[in-house]
């Protein structure tokens, strides 16, 4: 059986971070299509020029969403479905980080880096494991941070927030 990534799809979010840019450069070479997430579209674009350019037989799809928004999250999931686009990989390099001290943070920006980095991974993976066990393949890669194994006294929110999905 070919890995799920050999002429799959590949989901991408946080697609134009540093990591995610490198991910979807390596990923494009194997995959049929990448559907490739991030809040911007013009970073998106430069980056889909640059992927058709290297592999011009490969699918791009471009898709707008703030992941600490748990509705567009859906909105992306829901425009896959209406595109029909089966999900093979899930590769989430997307986080939120507020630096601040805990005791001085609002709370909007807790609960965004709470939905961000914690609650859209699970959301993920709860919608896409299932039809992928069905198939009999698939995968989740969800990038963190080592800020979840550190004192950081500044980004102690962040820092919880990697260390969450530690063990996911």
């Amino acid at each position: 059986m070919r890995p799920p990534l050999d002429s799959g799809t590949v989901l991408i979010l946080g697609a134009c971070s540093c990591l995610g840019r490198e991910i979807a450069r390596q990923l494009s070479r194997r995959a049929r299509t990448v559907v490739l997430v991030a809040p911007e579209l013009g970073p998106l674009e430069a980056l889909r020029a640059e992927l058709e350019a290297r592999n011009p037989t490969l699918g791009v799809i471009l898709l707008l969403c703030d992941v600490s928004r748990p509705g567009e999250v859906g909105e992306v999931l829901a425009e896959l479905l209406r595109q029909f686009v089966t999900v093979d990989e899930l590769v989430n390099a997307s986080a939120t980080q507020e630096g601040a001290l805990f005791a001085r943070q609002r709370w909007g920006e807790i609960e965004r880096m709470l939905l961000a980095n914690v609650l859209t991974p699970l959301l993920l993976a709860r919608r896409l494991i299932g039809p992928m066990m069905a198939r009999g393949r698939g995968g989740i890669l969800h990038i963190g941070s080592g800020a979840g194994q550190l004192f950081l006294p500044g980004a102690a929110t962040f820092a919880a927030t990697q260390r969450c999905l530690d063990g996911f």
